[in-house]
């Protein structure tokens, strides 16, 4: 609703007792800088708040949840008892991964993603139910890619992220990869952009 998070707040830790917390102030999203990319293990963890249920933040490294969500991150170390049973391999998209967010919670309702190349070759697909998912976009093969999400019946409620950190909602477009640069030079020397040195953690709020 775009009134923040409402008392719940995001705390990055490490095992050697250091923390740090924050929390969306207000408005539907916003990002947070997690870590100074110095600690090999990170634990991040979002408390409740007053609405939980409007809660969402995804991380770079492609972990999301929800509030009362926890995740680690970087070179921590395996749990020391055995499994079971041999774990099942984990896929991991070989391109880029999309991040699907509706905020009715009943998919994207004839709203696609497409990612297509300068070849021609093209594919498609849709968040067909719930409020998230994610989808593997190419195969890492290919230098330069276009990606385009169409309006669907809802497009107010259709929004996505990639692991590069673009993102958009219904409509909106943008490539990744070693695409060629724009022939015409830039009016003025583009100011620098902040790079985060840790992980950064996009904020969701639904009630937008």
């Amino acid at each position: 609703y775009g009134d923040g998070w409402n008392g719940a707040y995001w705390t990055w830790s490490t095992k050697e007792g250091y923390s740090e917390s924050g929390t969306l102030e207000s408005g539907s999203d916003g990002t947070a800088c997690l870590g100074d990319g110095n600690s090999t293990c990170i634990s991040v963890y979002v408390s409740g708040g007053a609405y939980p249920s409007e809660v969402y933040w995804w991380l770079t490294d492609g972990q999301s949840g929800g509030a009362g969500d926890s995740v680690t991150y970087g070179a921590c170390p395996l749990p020391t008892s055995a499994p079971s049973s041999a774990p099942t391999p984990a896929f991991v998209c070989p391109g880029e991964t999309m991040t699907m967010y509706d905020s009715y919670g009943d998919g994207w309702n004839d709203a696609y993603w497409t990612w297509s190349t300068k070849e021609g070759y093209s594919e498609s697909g849709t968040l067909e139910s719930g409020s998230d998912g994610t989808a593997c976009l190419g195969d890492g093969n290919i230098s330069c890619i276009s990606v385009y999400v169409s309006g669907g019946a809802y497009p107010n409620e259709v929004q996505w992220w990639l692991t590069d950190g673009q993102s958009g909602g219904a409509g909106d477009s943008v490539t990744y990869g070693a695409c060629p640069l724009p022939t015409s030079a830039p009016s003025s020397a583009p100011t620098p952009v902040f790079v985060c040195p840790g992980e950064t953690m996009t904020m969701y709020d639904s009630y937008g």
